[in-house]
């Protein structure tokens, strides 16, 4: 047995598509507003209650590790410079900086 069952949810646009207009489907001849999957999980992920409940044990992106470990050593008293030359090395433990071109952030490398 397949139960289709349509969840209301206010009216917000909680997922738009690459032209930015909101997701649709026609489900049961009627346009309705879709939300994707990947929309829903991350509303959970970023939750307070999903927070409250993996306490401890939520990682953290990559892409931003690098400004948690400057945090990290500038609370610690590092010298500022010090501190980039620091966090390019953990940088390049997990992948290669990027150096044909100065970065805008020298930590993100963005």
């Amino acid at each position: 047995m397949q139960l289709h069952l349509l969840t209301a949810y206010p009216a917000a646009n909680l997922n738009r598509d690459d032209t930015g207009a909101p997701k649709t489907v026609v489900l049961g001849g009627a346009t309705r507003l879709r939300i994707s999957s990947q929309s829903l999980k991350r509303a959970w992920r970023t939750s307070e209650l999903f927070e409250q409940a993996l306490a401890g044990h939520i990682g953290i992106r990559t892409g931003r590790i690098a400004r948690e470990a400057a945090q990290i050593l500038v609370d610690s008293g590092i010298d500022a410079k010090k501190e980039v030359e620091y966090v390019e090395k953990i940088a390049n433990c997990f992948g290669k900086v990027k150096a044909e071109k100065k970065p805008k952030d020298e930590l993100t490398n963005a």
